[in-house]
Formats: C-alpha cells, structure tokens, sequence
C-alpha cells in the first residue's frame, strides 16, 4: 500500500492556511503525531510494523521524527524504516535532538542530506547519514538536460 500525506494546505505559504514557515514547523508535529496515531490504529487492525517504511523531504523528514515517536508510544513497537530526504535545517539545527527525525524512531533511520548549510540539516541524525555535494546550498551543475539551458541537477 501507497499512503501520500500532503501537509501543504497547512505548512505552505502558498495557498495553504500558514503564512510563516516558524508556524509551519509547529504544526508538522501535530501532524507527525496524527500520521503516527493512523499507522499505529492500522497496527491495531492487524498491519505489521515491519512493513511500515516512511519517507519525507525536508520538513516532511523532520516530521516523521515524530511519527515514529508517537507510534513507539501507542504500539510498543517500531516503524521498519523511515527515510529522510534532505531534513529540514531552519528552526531545527539548534533544537532538542528529540524534535528531530532521529535514529531510534524506527528499526532502521536513513538519511540523504543534499543542502546541507542551506535550507537543509547539517546534523549527524540516522543510524545512516549520507552528505552530497559538501555542505551548502550550490548544486553542481550537470551535462545538458532535457529542459535546454538546464542540467538534471537544476531539477
């Protein structure tokens, strides 16, 4: 099964109901918390942990901090495997680890940092970080890409 969780109507400042991203960082715990309240009712029907694998990107990523939180907290058990796209930096790099996609919130953390310095995490978090690119926020730029002008790297 594919479950999507688009959280832009309430963390996007374009057309969503937030206008601040600080704002925004609230609200994906209480929706962190929620994802992770549904995974675990689906555990209560009979859906085996160790088929749950999360992915999220930036904000998203964090978010699944606590999603595997919350459902250690109402199963007892573990996510099999949460997956980090580039987690977010801003308004996270100094925070508690705890608020943080973090290694113990499932069986198995992974995490793809590839803005590093940039609107990115610079933080060591999963029980596997991979850093692409150095730190920051310069991509490099790629052969020419289907869009002319553009590498693949400017996607």
């Amino acid at each position: 099964y594919l479950i999507i969780v688009d959280h832009s109507v309430y963390t996007s400042s374009k057309g969503g109901k937030i206008a601040s991203y600080e704002r925004s960082v609230k609200v994906a715990y209480y929706i962190g918390v929620a994802l992770g309240d549904f995974l675990a009712g689906l555990h209560a029907r009979g859906f085996p942990s160790n088929q749950i694998h999360c992915i999220g990107h930036s904000l998203g990523s964090q978010m699944l901090g606590y999603t595997g939180t919350r459902y250690i907290e109402a199963t007892n058990e573990k996510i099999w495997r949460i997956t980090g796209l580039d987690p977010a930096g801003p308004c996270f790099s100094n925070s508690f680890i705890e608020n943080q996609i973090r290694s113990g919130v499932a069986q198995y953390v992974e995490v793809y940092h590839c803005n590093a310095g940039g609107l990115g995490t610079t933080s060591v978090l999963a029980d596997i970080d991979f850093f692409f690119n150095k730190k920051g926020n310069k991509q490099p730029s790629c052969h020419e890409g289907y869009i002319p002008g553009k590498g693949e790297s400017d996607a």
